[in-house]
């Protein structure tokens, strides 16, 4: 053993090697039995897009370039879903809370899952890095404005208060 290597000691076991039944199945008892423990390669992370700062990801390839449609997207959701949040409660009022809930949550996944899915599509190259996941943003942007259209013919607004 050198100097530095990582080992492992066992004592009195018994090691099995082979498939049972056949001629290269063979049982050894031991009272002390070294092993060496292999190190695995460092790896480089450099190499990974999401190990990559986001400055560093807007002059890389493909991959960086999805990294990034990605990161903006959390930012963009995160801004978007609290506005649908706010439509959904101001839209179903009284009773009917836990229906508002259970809509902006079904709402949310689907949302999620679409950028999940077009994401999948952008590292496979089934949907060409122009588009990005804006497709995904603009749909939901979209159900945001038909939403609010909705509601301003449900609610005419005075002074800060809504009134039926």
């Amino acid at each position: 053993m050198r100097k530095g290597e990582k080992t492992v000691v066992f004592e009195n076991g018994t090691s099995y090697s082979g498939k049972p039944g056949t001629l290269n199945y063979v049982i050894t008892d031991f009272s002390s039995h070294n092993s060496r423990i292999e190190d695995k390669e460092k790896k480089n992370y450099a190499s990974y897009a999401s190990f990559v700062p986001t400055l560093g990801l807007l002059n890389g390839n493909h991959h960086y370039t999805v990294e990034l449609h990605w990161r903006l997207a959390s930012v963009i959701s995160t801004l978007l879903t609290p506005i649908l949040a706010l439509m959904i409660a101001m839209r179903l009022r009284g009773d009917k809370w836990y229906l508002s809930l259970i809509i902006g949550l079904s709402v949310f996944f689907m949302y999620q899952n679409c950028l999940g899915i077009v994401r999948s599509l952008l590292k496979s190259n089934d949907v060409h890095i122009i588009f990005g996941l804006w497709p995904v943003h603009l749909m939901f942007f979209l159900c945001l404005l038909v939403l609010y259209k909705h509601l301003q013919r449900g609610y005419i607004f005075k002074l800060g208060k809504l009134s039926v």
